[in-house]
């Protein structure tokens, strides 16, 4: 068996000076999110050696938050087949206050999305203390 590893250093990564790092400044789960679908999209449609049919996404922590994210919006040309999320966050508290930035915190709420889990392509790990 061959496995190819990416790692995507979406925009809110660090070492890419602070204007990159601030693009998700009250804006969780959204910029990331399209940039590891449209990258991992991007490898799908241009490397040949790629299977198409078999590409998955995984996350520790905030990458299993990205992990989820990225399944749940994943629907229009999904690229993602699998996805194991280790320990994710679900929502978030550090977006200032939700009365002034509801929009995004209902946006980055993964609790408003388990709908869009319908199928057995997810691996959820959580400890008792997560």
């Amino acid at each position: 068996m061959s496995i190819i590893y990416a790692r995507i250093d979406s925009r809110g990564s660090d070492n890419r000076g602070s204007k990159y790092l601030h693009e998700i400044y009250k804006n969780l789960g959204n910029v990331e999110v399209m940039d590891t679908i449209v990258t991992a999209r991007y490898l799908r449609d241009n490397l040949s050696f790629i299977d198409r049919h078999n590409i998955g996404i995984w996350g520790w922590s905030y990458g299993g938050y990205v992990t989820l994210m990225s399944l749940a919006l994943d629907y229009a040309d999904p690229v993602f087949h699998c996805g194991i999320a280790v320990a994710p966050v679900t929502n978030w508290m550090y977006m200032g206050w939700p009365h002034d930035n509801a929009k995004a915190y209902n946006r980055s709420d993964l609790l408003n999305k388990v709908s869009l889990f319908k199928d057995e392509r997810l691996l959820l790990a959580l400890g008792t203390a997560d």
